[in-house]
């Protein structure tokens, strides 16, 4: 017979499966068993929503594998600059708020006013849609954040756009940028096409959980957009911000918060910054606009350790996102 306090830790356990997800399916990683440098190929796959069609693509590249957290800076940094238009005096009010998913002691997030104003103007909501039932007819929605790194390239979580149990990819999306409550500021944007990796589905590894969406219009030339770095070495300490569309606060408003990475992995950061669901998909940046990572993951708090994570940008997904972004300024300038 289990024990009363073995009985509350499991119970605790199976919840953080169910709700640790902020959005649509729960991930099961795959381990690390090696610390050495090694070379990878994975798949990723590409759909054209304008056509239909699907393609494959092989990318590789050499990492450093580690079995546990990741805590020496040194190391190989690369990074390439944020754009940001010229904007207009930010004056950001707050609105206190408690929410119980994601959020770390006391809930820490200020509502931004203006949105137009960098960097949130390069950050946006996400409506899509899915045909669970593949009748034709869409049957589910869902709302996440997303984030412009290029003219065209907006980048967000790979649930956000493929779910298994959701019958696959959505059928439609609209980027709407730097929405603000019953305020668009900037036209919306459709899709022209999505790379997701293998991985995610077939396996639903949240290791590679990333989308990179390529819009049907230069958004970026309005909004501007983020920056994006990779380093071989420990992300510990570097403060970031965490900004999107969280769904405990008024539908459509943007929220931010503050905080640092707390644990570096070989695929993931987790960080202390609050956030709740519908904010998968956020940028974790810098006060210098530097993407380090994408927000996909929230904890339900087990022994009273209280992570949120994202996907870790490596030099495999820099590059595709450097590629997708080096396309987009040819195309528009």
């Amino acid at each position: 017979m289990l024990s009363s306090l073995a009985k509350k830790m499991y119970c605790l356990f199976v919840l953080s499966l169910i709700f640790g997800y902020p959005m649509l399916s729960t991930i099961s990683a795959q381990s690390l068993d090696s610390s050495d440098s090694e070379s990878e190929t994975y798949t990723v796959l590409t759909k054209n929503f304008v056509t239909g069609e699907e393609s494959i693509e092989e990318h590789g590249y050499e990492y450093t594998r580690q079995t546990s957290e990741q805590t020496s800076r040194e190391g190989e940094v690369i990074t390439t600059p944020a754009y940001f238009p010229e904007d207009e005096a930010n004056d950001n009010s707050i609105d206190e708020g408690i929410s119980i998913d994601s959020i770390i002691g006391t809930d820490e997030r200020t509502q931004v006013a203006t949105t137009t104003s960098s960097p949130y103007s390069t950050i946006g909501q996400i409506y899509a849609t899915w045909d669970q039932n593949g009748d034709g007819v869409n049957d589910a929605s869902s709302t996440c954040t997303g984030f412009m790194e290029g003219p065209d390239l907006m980048v967000k979580a790979g649930h956000c756009v493929f779910g298994i149990s959701l019958g696959g990819w959505i059928t439609s999306l609209t980027y709407y940028p730097a929405r603000n409550g019953t305020t668009y500021p900037y036209t919306s944007a459709g899709i022209l096409e999505i790379s997701i990796s293998s991985e995610w589905s077939q396996y639903e590894n949240e290791n590679y959980d990333w989308a990179l969406v390529v819009l049907d219009r230069n958004v970026g030339g309005d909004t501007g957009w983020l920056g994006k770095g990779w380093s071989t070495g420990s992300l510990n300490g570097y403060e970031i911000s965490v900004t999107g569309y969280p769904g405990d606060k008024t539908e459509g408003t943007m929220w931010t918060a503050e905080g640092e990475i707390t644990s570096t992995l070989t695929y993931r950061l987790k960080h202390d910054v609050d956030t709740y669901s519908g904010q998968s998909g956020a940028p974790m940046y810098s006060d210098e606009g530097i993407v380090w990572g994408i927000h996909t993951k929230g904890t339900i708090p087990i022994l009273l350790i209280f992570k949120n994570s994202g996907t870790r940008i490596n030099e495999s997904l820099y590059n595709m996102m450097q590629e997708k972004y080096l396309d987009g300024i040819e195309k528009y300038y």
